[in-house]
Parts: C-alpha cells; sequence; structure tokens
C-alpha cells in the first residue's frame, strides 16, 4: 500500500510502520515435576526441561539458547509478553551457563547449569567384616560374626552412585557405636558430612567440584578406640549411615547395620554351692549320707544357641575342685573332703541372680583316694 496518506501535496499520515519493544526478558520460570511453575534459571544436565519466559517484545524474533541444539517452541500459546520453550539439555554439556541470544546478540540473561545434588539410595555403601562384604541395604537384621573381627570397613562404591540416575555428589554422616553384652556404651565415634564422588565413569565426573571429596574405605579401627579384634563376647557394633539432612533440604536416606561377636562356646570360673548331694564311692554298693552344703569351684563351658543372641543351652560342662560338706564344721563330720571333679550342669532358663542348678559328675577324692560320682542340686549365685 501507500507509504503516506496525503491531502494534496502534503503528507498528512505516515502508515506501513510497527514500532516495537526493545526485548526485555524480565522473568523465566522451570516447570517442576509437581506442575508448578518455579521462578528460577537453573537446570540440571540431561534434562528436558519446560521453560517460560516473560517481558516485552518477544515476538521480535526467536530466542537461541546458546548450545542447545534441540530447541521447541509453543508459538500458540506464546505471544509478546510471554514464550513458551521445550529445551532438551545435553547430559554431557561442558558450560556452566547458557547464555540467550537474540538476533545474535546477548539478552543479557542466561541459564544456569548446576549439578544434581540429590540423595542417593545407599545401596553404594558396603561394610566388610573380617573377610565377609555385606551391602548396607540388604541386611535385615543383625550379623553373627563367630570369628575373631580383624577389622571392619566402610566401604562406598562409587560406581554406583550416577548409574542409572544422576545423583550427584553423596553427603554423608557416619556413626559408630560400640556396645557390651549389658548394652553398656564402649566406644563411640560421628563422622559428619563425608563427602563421596561418583566415580570418573559419571557423564559429569569433569564437571563435578572433587575438592572435598574423601577416600571411599573408612576403618573403623582407625577411628575407635576399642579395636575390633579386642572385642569381647557378644560385644555389638552399630554402623548408622545417613544423609546430611542439612546438605539435602531435610531429605535423605537413613539405614544401620549391627554385628555381634557371637560365640559358640564361652569359658569361665564358676563357683557354686552344691547341697544335699548323693555320693557313691567306687567299690561301694550303698550311698554315702546326703552331705551338707559344699563349694564347688569349676572351670565350665558355656554352649550358646546358634540362631539366638547371647541365649546359652540350658547345660555346662566343666572341671574343677569341690569341698565335700564345706561347711560343717563338727567334729564328727566323717564326710569333708576335697576332690577332683568333673561335673555337668543343667540350669533352669531363668535370668535370676539365683539359680538352682542339677549337677552330675564325679572325680577323686584326694583325702580318701577314692573315686567316687555324685548327683544333687546346688545353688548358684551370679553378680
Amino acid at each position: 500500500g501507500y507509504l503516506y496518506i496525503k491531502d494534496g501535496d502534503d503528507s498528512e499520515f505516515l502508515t506501513n510502520l510497527n514500532i516495537l519493544h526493545e526485548t526485555d526478558i524480565q522473568k523465566i520460570s522451570v516447570l517442576t515435576d509437581q506442575g508448578r511453575w518455579q521462578a528460577t534459571n537453573s537446570v540440571n544436565p540431561g534434562q528436558l526441561v519446560d521453560l517460560k519466559v516473560e517481558g516485552v517484545g518477544l515476538n521480535n524474533a526467536p530466542l537461541y539458547f546458546e548450545g542447545i541444539n534441540k530447541v521447541a517452541i509453543d508459538s500458540l500459546t506464546g505471544d509478546d509478553r510471554v514464550q513458551y520453550y521445550r529445551l532438551d539439555i545435553p547430559m554431557d554439556i561442558r558450560k556452566k551457563e547458557i547464555r540467550i541470544i537474540q538476533l545474535g546478540e546477548y539478552t543479557g540473561r542466561s541459564l544456569s547449569i548446576d549439578e544434581y545434588h540429590r540423595p542417593a539410595p545407599l545401596d553404594f555403601v558396603n561394610v566388610n567384616v573380617g573377610n565377609r562384604t555385606y551391602r548396607l541395604t540388604d541386611v535385615e537384621g543383625p550379623i553373627l560374626y563367630d570369628q575373631t573381627i580383624s577389622d571392619i570397613v566402610v566401604e562406598f562404591n562409587p560406581e554406583l552412585i550416577d548409574k542409572a540416575v544422576m545423583h550427584g555428589l553423596q553427603q554423608v554422616d557416619l556413626q559408630f557405636e560400640i556396645r557390651s553384652s549389658r548394652n553398656d556404651l564402649i566406644d563411640m565415634k560421628e563422622v559428619e558430612d563425608y563427602v563421596i564422588c561418583p566415580y570418573i565413569s559419571s557423564p559429569r565426573y569433569a564437571m563435578y567440584n572433587k575438592r572435598n571429596c574423601k577416600d571411599p574405605l573408612i576403618s573403623l579401627n582407625e577411628q575407635l578406640n576399642k579395636k575390633t579384634y579386642d572385642l569381647d563376647d557378644w560385644s555389638r557394633v552399630t554402623i548408622r549411615v545417613s544423609h546430611d539432612k542439612l546438605a539435602y533440604g531435610g531429605e535423605g536416606y537413613t539405614d544401620e547395620i549391627t554385628i555381634l561377636q557371637k560365640r559358640n562356646i564361652s569359658f569361665d570360673i564358676d563357683v557354686s554351692f552344691p547341697a544335699g548331694l548323693l555320693t557313691k564311692r567306687a567299690g561301694n554298693d550303698d550311698f554315702d549320707n546326703l552331705g551338707g552344703i559344699s563349694m564347688a569351684m569349676i572351670s565350665q563351658f558355656t554352649f550358646y544357641h546358634p540362631e539366638k543372641i547371647a541365649t546359652p543351652r540350658p547345660y555346662k560342662v566343666g572341671a574343677g575342685f569341690i569341698a565335700l560338706n564345706a561347711f560343717n564344721f563338727s567334729e564328727d563330720n566323717s564326710n569333708r573332703d576335697i576332690g577332683f571333679v568333673v561335673l555337668g550342669s543343667l540350669y533352669p532358663r531363668s535370668n535370676s541372680k539365683l539359680t538352682f542348678p542339677l549337677y552330675l559328675g564325679g572325680g577323686y577324692l584326694l583325702t580318701d583316694g577314692d573315686w567316687f560320682f555324685m548327683l544333687g542340686p546346688g545353688i548358684r549365685v551370679s553378680l
């Protein structure tokens, strides 16, 4: 059409002219997984992101995102004040910033490339006990270890952190605890903010800040004063691993493993007081008279249930000395003697300090020089 509208020779109006706003990006928003727009310019490598750009003059020309080849534009809902884009961020992108370009000029706005920093399941944590290895997340109950524990080592497997899903650097807190068979605290150590970096096979390995990454092996013998090879019978070692809640905004995983120094057999010295013993000497057809209270000091073996924690069998076997009728001080006491004896003891299932076992055994009387057999109850006091 005409460039001018004239009245005679005088120009009255100028036509075919658009006055456009200069492009000004005022706000950038990213669509979250919850379906809400969040005002941020941060994106992650390998992410397919929906982007909303708000401002003025956005219809002047399409925006170009530096280093991004796959860009989809929603031209149906966009206008001069808002435009929608879908960006496919390359996983191997080496930039820390994606500049937004229009008509070959930098708009002053950009997208920030943030490395992944989210808690990974703790299946990358192993615990080596002696010569056995356990994955932390696979252990459902306490581990009963019946050999001397040379060391306990927490081992992190960095290859699993970014294997299937990108997670980034892992910041974890560790707590080591040793308790006795009576649950008394023996030793404890806390290690906070322990950083584990993904393995070199991670697509983002070269871009991670590895300055604070730690050794993937932690020895308990280097952390604790109480050494694992000095653990008493049925001592309990607990290892707890959890993500640093401050680093992940309160999110993360927590898991723990408990190792017990199991014993199939234990050895101790037992002092008890058999009473009312039936004794029969070799060569005699009759039993001796019922004796009074005797005193026995026996080195005994205790046998534990193979599938229960610190649960002894109801019987013991041992050898030692017995003082027959030790507490009968009358002058006519002819049954007082000291003998070497081998005893089997049957104990009732009770956790009380005072129990009444049944004894069966035999031995040799040192004074009379006779072999004898004995059967009877006793009194046992446990301190």
